[in-house]
């Protein structure tokens, strides 16, 4: 009963957050940043505003998951890494990767791409934050996971930089935006 309290108050803060976000958008900036470049990556965090427009946001950069059957009992997952890092990707971006400390260009990505990675950095945060044991939390983390995952392929198209290297937000371009 608990468990489905906090879910469906997660899917409600995660639904009006970003109806929130595409109505109150004066527009993000968009395109490489001067002197980004392969031999001088930047942090992601230059790129990123954490899990919200316009962050940061500690409400969405941070979650607090229960678990009545592992100890203890609450566990906090933070997804700032991940936001930034999607971010970058849809601004065009080479950053340091927070997670691996890999260089990542994500001029030639495509938005679907991007996602999907976003996905997989929130996924790999649950993993690295909550214990194995607390299973219950785990699956919880996963499930706000894809709750932000659908989000950002449902509202996000108009904030991906089809065209990192012209200045200004451009819908089409080099990279697809699918």
């Amino acid at each position: 009963m608990f468990t489905r309290r906090i879910r469906r108050l997660v899917v409600s803060f995660a639904v009006a957050s970003a109806g929130v976000v595409g109505l109150s958008l004066p527009g993000a900036h968009a395109d490489t940043l001067p002197g980004n470049t392969p031999s001088t990556p930047f942090p992601a965090a230059v790129y990123g505003n954490g899990c919200s427009v316009p962050g940061p946001n500690v409400l969405l950069d941070l979650q607090i998951i229960p678990d009545p059957f592992a100890f203890p009992h609450v566990f906090p997952v933070f997804f700032r890494s991940a936001c930034d890092m999607h971010d970058a990707g849809y601004d065009g971006g080479i950053v340091f990767d927070p997670s691996t400390g890999a260089i990542v260009d994500t001029r030639s990505m495509s938005r679907l791409a991007i996602d999907n990675r976003f996905l997989m950095d929130l996924t790999t945060n649950c993993n690295q934050q909550v214990p194995w044991y607390a299973f219950i939390a785990r699956q919880q983390c996963y499930g706000i996971a894809n709750i932000y995952f659908t989000a950002v392929r449902t509202f996000a198209a108009g904030f991906f930089d089809a065209s990192p290297s012209i200045p200004g937000k451009q819908f089409t371009g080099t990279r697809p935006n699918n």
